[in-house]
């Protein structure tokens, strides 16, 4: 039975998240935090100060940790993969030798694993942390990774935020032929996922080991769709209009945001999505629209 939990990149998006969710729930909760960034961390958890760039730290005393440190923007996107920040970061946080680990990966690495001509530096990265992991792990040291689609909430930023902004300011967008879906998945349903994973029993740990889910809201929506239920929340008209894709990715390169495009038009591998449920018989809690509400008040 899992009660104290190491929680890298807590001063984070996710990991600030997380830790706030456990410490709900009665977990006793640390985090490690940079020298110089105690206070981004939750006030309700204990502190230990180091950097993990900089080599493992003793956590054998855990339980469990939540490996939620990484880079979403690559400082070297030419360097060498081995040596980038997200796979350092990803042996120093096994080495630490906590009895159980749960990495919080991305779908970007189920692009860099299943159509790798398509993945980003990004994806190639969380790909090879999490094989990077896989062998240094221990005998018995059950891990798991989980890679969720885009994440979206109150502060969020990313491409659903970016979104919301121009839907918001009444941008007109070139996006009323987007319509592949794609998956997303709400902070309130990531946080609940997280609780359902902490408070499984050993057995299910040892049948999870090195599983990959991939959760999402339940259901998949296209851009088009997307930018509908946006403006509706935001009790806002969305203004679309028809442009070939093959136009929009041009837009995109020549502009230096292929990513945001690809964001918006690619198909997204999900092959694993209904392993929340059988292992952890995890439902999602909310969907768009009602998932969307939280922008009314922003």
């Amino acid at each position: 039975m899992i009660q104290d939990v190491i929680v890298t990149g807590a001063s984070g998006y996710l990991g600030g998240r997380v830790c706030r969710q456990l410490v709900r729930e009665g977990y006793r909760v640390t985090t490690l935090v940079r020298p110089g960034s105690e206070k981004d961390a939750h006030a309700g958890t204990r502190k230990v100060r180091h950097d993990l760039m900089q080599g493992p730290v003793d956590c054998s005393e855990f339980d469990l940790m939540i490996h939620c440190a990484g880079e979403v923007r690559p400082s070297d996107p030419n360097g060498d993969i081995a040596k980038s920040v997200n796979v350092r970061l990803a042996e120093n946080a096994v080495r630490c030798r906590a009895k159980r680990l749960l990495v919080i990966s991305s779908i970007a690495a189920s692009v860099a694993e299943v159509t790798p001509r398509r993945a980003n530096r990004y994806g190639y990265e969380k790909l090879a942390a999490e094989y990077a992991i896989r062998n240094l792990l221990r005998p018995g040291q059950d891990c798991v990774f989980l890679r969720p689609p885009a994440i979206y909430g109150p502060m969020v930023d990313g491409p659903l935020a970016t979104l919301a902004a121009l839907i918001r300011r009444g941008t007109p967008l070139p996006l009323a032929w987007a319509h592949t879906p794609r998956p997303y998945l709400s902070s309130r349903n990531f946080e609940s996922l997280i609780s359902a994973i902490v408070a499984a029993p050993d057995q299910t740990w040892a049948a999870a080991h090195l599983a990959t889910p991939e959760p999402h809201d339940g259901m998949l929506i296209s851009t088009r769709s997307l930018c509908q239920h946006l403006a509706r929340s935001m009790k806002r008209k969305s203004s679309l209009f028809g442009m070939p894709n093959g136009l929009l990715r041009l837009g995109g390169w020549m502009t230096g945001r292929s990513a945001l495009i690809s964001s918006a038009l690619d198909a997204v591998p999900i092959r694993y999505g209904d392993l929340p449920a059988e292992l952890w018989g995890w439902t999602p809690l909310d969907q768009m629209p009602d998932s969307l509400t939280y922008l009314r008040s922003q």
